[in-house]
């Protein structure tokens, strides 16, 4: 749940584009969906290796995910107070290739951990709902935040509230982590 509180701030990645870098709504709306691609094709690039060291190495699934969310933290932190396309792309593909690594390690480490192979699906889909609280939640509470710190004219958000957003996410990916510490699987 934590994990998806902090990778929901991306909802507001269009706002932020349009606010950091002064962009007009047609020219942000491009650039998010350039991001958009660029951060999904990094994960892509990490997922299978990730996953791949993983077994071959036999060294665990989760000090993936805590350098996993330890670099989607900063990446987070990274975009407070930029104001350069070119800066905003390359936070975005680390984080990118951070979510890839994460989400396989996060995947493996669920498989791993089921206490009953044959009711798979049904502790599955309890998990599925940790996600799909964590992506509900994420924005409920990112939203207020931007809103409370509306720029002069009202027509945009502070970079006070999108750093008290980007705080707020890598937070929770810190917490994601942390929660870790206390399970029995490697």
């Amino acid at each position: 749940t934590l994990y998806y509180m902090g990778v929901s701030s991306q909802c507001f990645l269009m706002y932020f584009v349009r606010d950091t870098l002064h962009m007009s709504e047609s020219e942000s709306e491009k650039f998010t969906s350039t991001l958009a691609v660029a951060g999904q094709c990094f994960g892509v690039l990490t997922a299978f290796p990730v996953g791949y060291l993983s077994d071959r190495l036999a060294n665990g699934r989760k000090k993936y995910i805590y350098a996993s969310c330890a670099v989607m933290a900063l990446g987070n932190i990274g975009f407070i107070g930029i104001a350069s396309k070119d800066a905003i792309i390359v936070i975005t593909c680390m984080v990118g290739a951070a979510n890839g690594a994460y989400l396989t390690m996060d995947g493996a480490l669920a498989f791993d951990a089921l206490p009953n192979k044959d009711e798979a699906a049904r502790f599955m889909g309890i998990w599925g709902i940790g996600a799909f609280i964590g992506t509900a939640l994420g924005p409920l509470i990112g939203g207020p935040l931007l809103m409370a710190n509306l720029d002069e004219d009202g027509t945009g958000y502070t970079q006070v509230g999108y750093g008290m957003l980007l705080t707020f996410s890598a937070i929770y990916l810190s917490a994601s982590a942390l929660t870790l510490t206390s399970t029995t699987v490697s």
